[in-house]
């Protein structure tokens, strides 16, 4: 399969509890945005995300694809200015949280206005368990895809 050229740009944020966090803007400077919060195991950047962003970007909407903390098995970032291990073997789900709205502040002081939760597989946990949490204001829409029962899995 053969990917349209596209623009973006590489993101960097850190969450509430000092863990670095890369995404991909894709970006048309809409005021709606989706947020893509991958399943377990997966990232940013090798995911469904990626083969849909034309559908978004083209339809009035931005994409931020994130990695959350339990990206890919096993990964090295920095954490309080260390470097540490994070990924799905170290993951707490309850630190998503923490994730998703690291990703939206970061979209708040962009300017954007209407921010959509997209969750895949467990994504779809965190998506849901976040705003549960926090009943974000600031959060307009969620779309779940592939919602996952991992704990009774």
């Amino acid at each position: 399969m053969i990917y349209k050229k596209f623009k973006g740009e590489l993101v960097e944020f850190y969450t509430k509890d000092k863990v670095q966090l890369h995404g991909f803007l894709f970006s048309r400077n809409n005021k709606n945005i989706i947020i893509y919060i991958h399943g377990m195991g997966g990232n940013f950047y090798r995911n469904m995300s990626i083969k849909m962003k034309d559908v978004f970007v083209n339809n009035s909407f931005d994409l931020l694809s994130i990695n959350t903390r339990g990206h890919d098995e096993i990964a090295k970032v920095v954490i309080r200015k260390e470097k540490s291990f994070i990924g799905t073997s170290f993951e707490k789900f309850e630190d998503s949280e923490y994730d998703i709205k690291a990703a939206i502040d970061l979209l708040n002081s962009m300017k954007y206005k209407n921010i959509i939760l997209m969750g895949h597989s467990t994504g779809c946990q965190k998506v849901v368990y976040y705003l549960n949490k926090y009943n974000d204001k600031r959060n307009n829409a969620i779309i779940l895809l592939g919602p996952r029962d991992d704990y009774n899995i």
